[in-house]
């Protein structure tokens, strides 16, 4: 026997449209929605890794690179060390970051493990919230993780520096560690 289904209205109807108008909604507003800075520097690691971001300026030597690379109207010269033995220093580039004038250099393992470490100017709380934060002396390190990428970042006065690689987290943390321990104080 066929009969004639019931009729749902009232109470469950208005229920079933505001879930499926929320639900739309969302849909919608995340479809326009921009990349998190910090997702912007994990692109920037993977450009890095696929040969877009490469050095425009070859030098191993971190003072005449950091001056090198500021001559190319950066605004700053980026505070550049070196992380010898663990990491030679391949190189610099200058590119922009969200629309300002960043300074990028390349390093490279002995076992040819790479990490990439940038100087834009701007502030630690425009990149979004951290997964981490470590105030194990020195600069408070903001620790961001990006699929197999750590991502650590730091402010020293109107710059935020950042070191990512896709070493084991922890390994990330103390080489931007060692980075951002050679800062001068702030006075």
């Amino acid at each position: 026997m066929t009969g004639e289904r019931p009729l749902v209205t009232g109470t469950p109807v208005v229920i079933g449209v505001v879930i499926l108008g929320i639900a739309l909604t969302v849909m919608l507003l995340s479809l326009g929605r921009a990349a998190v800075p910090a997702s912007k520097l994990s692109q920037d690691y993977m450009g890095m890794m696929a040969g877009s971001l490469s050095p425009t300026v070859h030098d191993a030597n971190p003072a005449t690179l950091a001056r090198a690379l500021a001559a190319e109207n950066l605004g700053f010269v980026p505070r550049i060390v070196s992380l010898e033995p663990d990491f030679t220093l391949l190189g610099g580039h200058r590119h922009t970051f969200e629309g300002r004038p960043a300074a990028a250099w390349f390093y490279r393992s002995r076992s040819v493990d790479s990490a990439l470490a940038e100087a834009f100017e701007g502030r630690l709380e425009d990149l979004g919230t951290p997964d981490d934060v470590r105030r194990d002396g020195g600069p408070g390190l903001h620790i961001f993780r990006k699929t197999t990428q750590t991502i650590a970042c730091w402010q020293e006065g109107r710059l935020v520096y950042v070191f990512i690689s896709t070493l084991p987290g922890e390994v990330v943390i103390a080489l931007a560690r060692r980075h951002a321990a050679r800062a001068p104080s702030p006075r």
